[in-house]
């Protein structure tokens, strides 16, 4: 389990999220970040490396530059990521999507 000490939530999310990618090998990742536009920063990847390094180069911006943030902004982003991975993610025994896939979605607004 991560420690917590003297970080800032948004660090302990980013921990977060890179334990999961640990404990989870072989799932399927996204990243979608927001303020007040939601963005997809990574699609689904089992690319355990790139995603990591992708939760690792997002930074917060100050609210000076971004005009608030909701979590709203990000749902038709997430939607759009997970219609796409599951026409292009190779299904499980059963069908649908290969499980588990794990959608990181993190407030960039500090």
């Amino acid at each position: 389990m991560p420690k917590y000490d003297d970080i800032t939530r948004f660090e302990a999310a980013k921990r977060d999220c890179l334990s999961l990618m640990d404990a989870f090998e072989g799932a399927h990742f996204g990243v979608v970040s927001f303020d007040d536009k939601g963005k997809i920063d990574m699609p689904f990847t089992d690319d355990v490396t790139s995603a990591k390094n992708m939760i690792n180069a997002i930074y917060p911006r100050s609210q000076d530059i971004a005009r608030g943030t909701s979590l709203n902004v990000a749902v038709d982003p997430i939607v759009d990521m997970l219609e796409r991975a599951e026409k292009n993610i190779a299904p499980s025994k059963s069908h649908g999507l290969a499980l588990p896939c794990f959608v990181f979605v993190l407030s960039i607004i500090i």
